[in-house]
């Protein structure tokens, strides 16, 4: 059982900080009504809805019995993978909160599923510039290739595509039984250039362009940089991403010591009704700091997104184009447009 927790380790630890960061929005009265519905229409074979209920119930107010349920619900619903990290997850919550026999329970029923955990190993074979990877829709990392990755049985399709090469889908049909999956995603093929256009003179008889008029527009020419200027992208880059590294480092900050508040008022007052007005005000700062958390690594993430890309993924040095600004006139307002190609 300890390989199993350390092989998901760092996928708890993920859910655990994204559980620090939503913990402003809860909510037990809705979340125990939803998880009371839930339970009922899990009983009644109704699996849709009832995951979304508990899933929602968990979300609002995190507790081991909820992220349980949840697991029996798409354990039910065939998705073995999904159902055995929740019990994991629910394990670690409920030892977390001192709930033994709830531990016991979700550990051993992630136990029972391990044996029949499926596993997608994706291999790319000379990945091209700019290369990227989708499962069904998600990104897949560059650090999940060539990794055991336990899947949910049923059909998936792989899409691999990088600038300049012609994609390529892959659909895989996984099976439960069929223990380890391989594949391997070929080298993309480079898309063929477009043929040159042929140049041809003016029909007989038709003006030059010499002479001919003037069009009439509203564009303003921009000059082009000098010989020795140089496109501002990567040092642009390197000022997002130090920003956004600054901007995670505050989020994470915030959000272990609202985890911490959260703990000090769960332990003041378990119950949650008739608190001290010490704990309401540890409960409200630790709201405070949650949100805080929220947008710090929430602008740290974008930044990080947008700064990779001007330093690794812009690599073309800017066009020189017309900038153009259009005007209009409508019932109801007037506006304007600012156009332009570099």
């Amino acid at each position: 059982m300890g390989s199993v927790l350390r092989r998901v380790g760092a996928s708890l630890l993920l859910t655990g900080v994204l559980g620090w960061t939503s913990a402003g929005v809860a909510n037990p009265a809705a979340a125990e009504a939803l998880f009371r519905e839930g339970r009922k229409l899990l009983d009644q074979g109704q699996l849709e809805e009832a995951c979304a209920k508990l899933a929602e119930s968990h979300r609002l107010d995190a507790s081991p019995g909820a992220l349980g349920s949840l697991a029996q619900c798409h354990e039910k619903q065939g998705k073995i993978a999904t159902a055995w990290a929740e019990y994991l997850a629910a394990f670690r919550l409920a030892t977390a909160q001192g709930k033994q026999a709830q531990a016991q329970v979700t550990r051993d029923r992630a136990a029972a599923l391990e044996p029949r955990l499926i596993y997608l190993t994706i291999k790319v074979q000379s990945p091209a510039p700019g290369f990227s990877l989708q499962r069904d829709g998600q990104p897949v990392s560059a650090s999940a290739l060539d990794t055991r990755i336990p899947v949910d049985p049923g059909s998936t399709l792989l899409e691999a595509e990088a600038p300049g090469h012609e994609p390529v889908q892959i659909k895989l049909s996984l099976e439960e039984g069929k223990t380890e999956n391989v594949v391997a995603i070929p080298p993309l093929r480079k898309k063929e250039a477009p043929a040159a256009p042929v140049a041809s003179g003016p029909p007989s008889g038709a003006p030059s362009s010499s002479s001919a008029p003037p069009l009439a527009s509203s564009a303003s020419r921009v000059s082009p940089p000098s010989a020795g200027e140089k496109p501002g992208a990567p040092v642009a880059g390197y000022v997002l991403g130090g920003a956004s590294i600054v901007a995670l480092g505050v989020g994470g900050f915030f959000g272990l010591s609202s985890l911490a508040d959260y703990r000090e008022a769960e332990r003041d007052c378990p119950s949650r009704v008739g608190c001290s007005r010490r704990t309401l005000e540890t409960r409200d700062r630790a709201d405070a700091k949650a949100w805080g958390a929220n947008v710090g690594i929430g602008v740290g993430l974008v930044g990080v997104a947008l700064s990779t890309y001007l330093l690794f993924f812009r690599k073309e040095e800017p066009r020189v184009g017309a900038l153009r600004v259009d005007g209009s006139v409508a019932r109801d307002g007037a506006g304007f447009q600012l156009r332009g190609a570099f």
